[in-house]
């Protein structure tokens, strides 16, 4: 079974924690649910992708490491991956998310975002990375995104995403810290 350093960097034990940064593993490295599943542990597909697999070819290793490879024929809205992370007493601190990205196109548009929620499901706040990086053919290119939790918020939603055209994109090490609030 292949893994893919892909961690979300984050713990509810953490939270106790005071005005300290402080990153705690949470699941580890990405694995398939089973051996014949290519979604990642602890994460949900979201949006349509064509297909998703952990891909360990040459071309798509990072660091000499497998990443994980979505697909996207640009049919449906967007393809990529999304986690739910309670967030009940994150109000008032600060998030980043951090990933690489790698995209065979141009004319597709990846990226990571997150999402703040309060318990009623409003959106409090929204965050993406799909302009902020150029995007250059087979290249890998450093994605992060940082958010003040607002106060109210009881979910934070994070993901990866391509969108727009159709088009591949790769991900390697996706991490979420928690800073002083």
């Amino acid at each position: 079974m292949t893994s893919l350093r892909l961690t979300i960097v984050f713990a509810a034990a953490c939270l106790a924690c005071g005005g300290v940064r402080t990153t705690m593993l949470t699941g580890g490295r990405l694995r398939p649910h089973s051996p014949t599943d290519s979604v990642p542990a602890g994460w949900q597909t979201d949006g349509s992708a064509i297909s998703m697999r952990f891909d360990s070819t040459v071309a798509a290793r990072r660091d000499g490491r497998p990443t994980l490879r979505i697909a996207y024929d640009g049919k449906a809205p967007y393809a990529g991956i999304i986690q739910r992370i309670d967030a009940d007493s994150l109000g008032g601190r600060s998030i980043e998310l951090r990933t690489h990205l790698m995209q065979d196109s141009t004319s597709a548009s990846v990226g990571i975002w997150m999402m703040a929620v309060s318990a009623n499901r409003e959106r409090l706040a929204y965050i993406n990375s799909y302009d902020a990086v150029s995007a250059a053919p087979y290249r890998w290119a450093a994605h992060r995104l940082r958010l003040t939790v607002p106060p109210g918020t009881a979910r934070l939603l994070v993901g990866a995403s391509v969108h727009t055209g159709s088009g591949v994109m790769w991900v390697s090490d996706l991490s979420l810290s928690r800073g002083r609030r």
